[in-house]
């Protein structure tokens, strides 16, 4: 599947169309809804660069597409567990190694902002035993996770330019197995 911009919806193509998940859905709603449906689990999947929602963060993106595709009324007659299976199937279609560790990469940033993000800094006064006042605060704690965070940045990008190097060069190993698409193609 690919994104058209123009329309706002995903263009759909016989040979996912042969994916029994995507056939159900066929099936199961009108054109104009199944390929909404299309577009949320291509969307959700943040596998498409020039898709909306691609550099969103991993938290976000169902929401964000979610609003984006469907009215309310719409929403609620979506299955959401063979949703969930379709989005599923759909990544693993076109996961490489590299990719999977970029996207593990990519949930822990976002864990991490979340974090920090919904964490307020504290600070606590206390008297010990002895009668002195002292003070207690989470300030380093957070500090510490803002550095990590830094850190994790950094490796993300280095990770990425070597993937980008070695696909330029051809040397991208893949897995033994073969992907599901390359399965689907082979099992027509």
């Amino acid at each position: 599947m690919k994104f058209d911009i123009a329309n706002g919806k995903v263009t759909i193509d016989a040979m996912h169309l042969g994916l029994k998940t995507f056939k159900v859905i066929v099936d199961k709603y009108k054109e104009d809804m199944a390929t909404k449906v299309f577009t949320y689990i291509h969307l959700v999947s943040q596998i498409d660069k020039e898709a909306p929602f691609f550099s969103a963060a991993f938290d976000e993106v169902e929401h964000l597409t979610k609003i984006q595709t469907f009215t309310e009324l719409e929403w609620k007659k979506v299955e959401k567990r063979g949703l969930k299976v379709a989005i599923t199937e759909y990544k693993e279609m076109y996961a490489t190694p590299e990719n999977r560790i970029v996207g593990i990469f990519n949930a822990k940033i976002d864990q991490i902002r979340k974090l920090i993000e919904d964490t307020d800094p504290e600070i606590t006064q206390y008297v010990s035993n002895s009668g002195v006042v002292g003070h207690a605060s989470n300030l380093p704690i957070l500090t510490k996770t803002m550095t990590d965070l830094d850190g994790l940045l950094v490796a993300k990008d280095k990770l990425e330019a070597k993937i980008r190097k070695q696909s330029t060069m051809g040397k991208m190993r893949a897995g033994k197995k073969p992907s599901m698409l390359e399965e689907a193609m082979v099992n027509k």
